[in-house]
């Protein structure tokens, strides 16, 4: 049997051309779209705090550890140490128009 009728059989290729034929003229899913939930009522501001007045110890021993009083590592750092940089470190042995 050569030729034409195929007996009712199709061949994979009409199959695939009729499966895409098929899909292109069916109408598009469109998703449905769902309202949008009502808006809530944003909640309460949290109660302020009552006021309440300054450690002055704690000022008082931070400001004497800046100034160089008490407590030793005011003025230093993991760097310098205690004493700090020695002036003649800080020469460069030139005048330059850094204020020196």
């Amino acid at each position: 049997m050569c030729g034409g009728g195929g007996g009712g059989l199709l061949s994979p290729v009409s199959m695939i051309a009729g499966a895409v034929l098929g899909s292109m003229l069916s109408k598009p899913k469109v998703p449905e779209v769902q309202a949008p939930a009502a808006p809530q009522a944003p909640a309460a501001p949290p109660k302020s705090q009552a006021a309440s007045q300054p450690d002055q110890s704690a000022v008082r021993s931070a400001a004497a550890a800046a100034a160089g009083g008490g407590g030793g590592a005011g003025s230093s750092t993991m760097l310098t140490g205690p004493g700090g940089v020695p002036p003649s470190l800080l020469t460069v042995g030139k005048n330059t128009l850094l204020g020196g």
